[in-house]
């Protein structure tokens, strides 16, 4: 230790060291969890810990960062740090906002976007904080009579690290936009200006291990440094793939995400050829080996795995799974964990005097740590692809397959994905939800004969106009149908009465956004051992001639429409992709959807093409005396009190200035009937079916009292 004030860096080292096992707990929970032992859910959530897992990668790599330059940068400026005692200012502030942030995490306080959890008003801190640092290194710099080649990279990559921390502080109401930006600062960081500060370490590192010629390592610098960080910059579009952004991102991605390969393997021959070059002469070998396995691990990690699931072609499945784990792991731990580790290996014995690194157990850690990184990496790529397989090649759903993936974490799991039946007998909703899918018949001939015509009392239900008789003729035309409405205005009930009335088994579908082609069609599933296909709702309707109703049709995903096209038209037809089957109507078939125009217009609507299909019907709240001979047949309440509840109910749709996004509907004027045939006193049962039905809002609710109190 050449400076006294390089001594701060011990704080930073001893920090990073710290965070690290605290990393590892984290990690070690999850781990546990996936195989099922997830004892301290209570306690520490999955989701608390896997934010607390991904954030305090990012905590202990910047303490590392932070301690590396305060090492460093004395010797390349060759004087003291313009101030110690503010260096351990800003390091005391780190450690207060990382300690609350972790804290705050385990009771849900958090931003909820991954490596960017930590609340705004800690932002800000961490803004302080990183200025503190930049002025620090910054004033060391240019107070220099000199400053080196290998000095200006480092300063310039942490440099340009905080200022990209800027753009993940903005916020956008676009999802699209938000996710766009938020790569600025997570690509750009590792796979960009976190590569500056990685060639710098690299520099100083192999300079003082390998006695190698500063000029030679610097103008290998220049040329690597300059090559990884221009493919990584432009790299950043692989993240845009299939988020909505343009096209030509797929471009500029896939090409320049091949090139990352070739800069990482270009790093790995500069370190290895440097030490090489210089051989092992110096007694820290340990150190040395920490800087060399640094470069070949990140080849392998940021550039040979990353380029295995960064092209277009690859990433359109292997998006969100498991592979991006087995990348991101291995990328960290070679690229910069190993870095920090060796930065650490190579300056505590000088700031502590103890030479630790000789003897045979560093050596034994280094190897035992890389054997489990390649290890635990190995898992995840066998988990990945299996997750792909399973989810995106036959479309089984995720609690299945995650189930089914879980002999890939632990050998223990192997009997539970072996065996469905031992599978069946946990408890738990993703077991519930495997044992439900594996238990259902999933060949053709079952599947035809699981809907038969339901033998039941046909609903109540009032005509308000003549839509019964025009169900009728669209079934013997085998025309579609469309409804559309307000909510509670009996849509719903009236497709169930036509049902039984023409005695045709009825299937009902909620669709909602996540609702997709391959939910409703059907699935293969893995069934002792064997690979079976499972129909989904719409293909037993179809083939056991029912009537399929799918509510909330406008809501469902793009591929819905797509799949419900060709059943909508002469054709009559339904193509199973994944089944390589085309399933042909029965006459008794018919498709009806219906929607709500009211709080879906401007958000989610059918398209011309596909509303033209349908022969339409609407449907409103229908007249006082119809909606009040609901109310009595429904309920069985007396006349009085159903003229009061329809009175309430139309004076409530009238009055615009209470601003609900729904009027009471006739559901509700049923519901609050309801409780007033169980005893409820008139107000309360309006208060309880009505007024908290309709709103959340203090102020309005006072209003729909008020209004409730003049009624009763």
């Amino acid at each position: 230790m050449r400076f006294r004030s390089q001594r701060v860096s011990y704080l930073f080292f001893a920090t990073s060291l710290l965070l690290l096992v605290l990393q590892i707990c984290f990690g070690f929970i999850m781990g546990f969890a996936h195989m099922g032992f997830d004892v301290l859910h209570d306690i520490i959530p999955f989701n608390a810990a896997r934010t607390s897992h991904i954030n305090l990668l990012v905590f202990w790599l910047l303490s590392g960062f932070m301690g590396a330059a305060y090492y460093i940068v004395p010797e390349e400026a060759d004087r003291e740090l313009v101030s110690e005692k503010l260096a351990v200012v800003q390091w005391a502030g780190l450690v207060i906002v990382g300690v609350t942030a972790i804290i705050g995490f385990q009771f849900g306080w958090w931003e909820g976007r991954k490596f960017l959890e930590i609340p705004r008003p800690l932002d800000y801190l961490v803004v302080v904080d990183v200025l503190l640092f930049i002025y620090i290194v910054g004033r060391t710099a240019l107070s220099a009579p000199r400053f080196t080649t290998t000095g200006s990279v480092l300063l310039l990559g942490l440099t340009s690290a905080a200022l990209l921390y800027l753009p993940g502080m903005i916020t956008f109401e676009s999802q699209v936009i938000d996710s766009y930006f938020r790569w600025w600062v997570v690509h750009l960081w590792v796979e960009g200006v976190w590569e500056l500060i990685m060639g710098g370490m690299l520099s100083f590192l192999l300079i003082k291990l390998t006695g190698v010629d500063r000029e030679l390592i610097e103008k290998w610098l220049y040329v690597i440094v300059g090559f990884t960080f221009l493919s990584g910059i432009l790299g950043t579009g692989h993240h845009y793939y299939f988020i909505g952004a343009p096209e030509y991102w797929l471009l500029i991605g896939g090409a320049f995400s091949a090139l990352e390969p070739l800069a990482f393997l270009g790093m790995a021959m500069y370190a290895v050829t440097m030490a090489r070059r210089g051989g092992m002469g110096h007694p820290n070998k340990i150190a040395l080996l920490w800087t060399v396995g640094c470069s070949v691990m990140a080849f392998v990690g940021a550039g040979f795995l990353g380029f295995s699931h960064t092209l277009p072609q690859v990433n359109i499945w292997t998006h969100g799974t498991i592979i991006t784990a087995m990348h991101g792991h291995m990328a960290f731990w070679g690229a910069y964990a190993m870095l920090v580790l060796a930065m650490i290996t190579y300056a505590m014995p000088n700031l502590t005097g103890r030479k630790l690194f000789q003897g045979p157990l560093p050596e034994w850690a280094f190897w035992t740590a890389n054997v489990g990184m390649i290890g635990m990496t190995g898992a995840f790529a066998v988990a990945g692809i299996a997750q792909v397989y399973m989810e995106r090649r036959i479309g089984m759903d995720f609690l299945p397959s995650r189930r089914l993936s879980k002999c890939t974490f632990s050998a223990s799991s192997w009997p539970h994905c072996c065996s469905p039946s031992e599978s069946c007998s946990s408890s738990g909703t993703s077991s519930s939800t495997a044992c439900r899918a594996t238990k259902h018949s999933s060949v053709a001939d079952r599947s035809m004969t699981s809907l038969e015509p339901a033998r039941i009392e046909v609903p109540w239900y009032r005509p308000i106009a003549d839509e019964c008789q025009l169900f009728e003729r669209a079934w013997s035309l085998r025309t579609p149908l469309l409804l559309k409405g307000p909510t509670g205005c009996g849509k719903s009930r009236f497709v169930e009465h036509m049902a039984a009335r023409l005695g045709r088994p009825l299937v009902t579908v909620a669709c909602h956004d996540e609702t997709s082609a391959v939910d409703l069609t059907g699935r293969h599933l893995l069934e002792g051992g064997e690979t079976v296909w499972q129909d989904g709702p719409v293909t037993r309707a179809v083939r056991s001639g029912a009537i399929l109703y799918l509510d909330e049709f406008a809501e469902a995903r793009s591929d819905v429409v797509v799949v419900i096209h060709p059943l909508t038209d002469h054709r009559r037809t339904l193509f199973l992709d994944r089944h390589d089957e085309t399933l042909i109507a029965p006459d008794e078939f018919m498709l009806v959807v219906s929607f709500n125009p009211g709080y879906q217009r401007g958000l989610k609507e059918l398209k011309p093409s596909t509303r033209q299909r349908f022969l339409a019907l609407s449907f409103d709240y229908p007249a006082a005396d119809v909606e009040c001979e609901i109310v009595i047949g429904e309920t069985g309440v007396d006349a009085k009190q159903a003229r009061r509840l329809v009175a309430l109910a139309a004076r409530l749709r009238e009055i615009e200035a209470l601003g609900l996004a729904e009027c009471p509907s006739t559901r509700l004027l049923v519901n609050a009937a309801r409780l007033l045939q169980a005893g409820l006193a008139p107000r309360a049962a309006c208060d309880h079916a009505i007024v908290q039905a309709l709103t959340d809002d203090v102020e309005i609710a006072a209003g729909l009292r008020d209004l409730v109190a003049l009624a009763f």
